[in-house]
This record gives structure tokens, sequence and C-alpha cells, in this order.
């Protein structure tokens, strides 16, 4: 898990290394996570989740370039965020 002050920061840290696999982004706010969405490139992409990427079998699940070689994942949550129990 890495830090961060702000989004952009986060955001700059990702894209600096190889495109993850798969992105997770935990946030409610709705700008921010368009923001990310936007802006880094992945295999995937979960919004407010983790597992749907792979318990359901029919959505695809792979990755970008180099992705998936050695499988890098990337967790981006706003720390304002609270997950609510399904």
């Amino acid at each position: 898990m890495i830090t961060y002050g702000k989004l952009e920061e986060a955001i700059a840290i990702v894209n600096r290394s190889e495109k993850p696999l798969a992105l997770y982004v935990f946030s409610e706010n709705k700008h921010h996570i368009q923001q990310v969405v936007q802006q880094v490139a992945s295999g995937g992409v979960c919004i407010n989740d983790v597992l749907i990427h792979v318990s359901n079998p029919h959505l695809p699940f792979g990755g970008v370039n180099g992705s998936g070689q050695e499988v890098a994942m990337v967790f981006l949550a706003s720390r304002h965020f609270h997950m609510n129990a399904l």
C-alpha cells in the first residue's frame, strides 16, 4: 500500500510503473473516480468492489501491454471512503 497526499500524486506513482493488470478504486467522490479511470491505463477496473472481477466468469480479465505477466494490482482508496456492509 502506498500513501499519498493528493490524488494526482497517487496517479503519478501508478503511471510511473508498468500498467497494472487490475485497478481497484475506492471512493465516494465521483470526480476522483472518473479522474483515476481516465488517467490510469490498466487491464481492468473495479469501482468500490474487488470480487466482481474474478467471481463472474463472463467478464473479461486480462492485461494491457505487459500487464499480467508480472501480476500487479493497484488499490487506490480515498481516506474518507467507508465500505458499507453488503
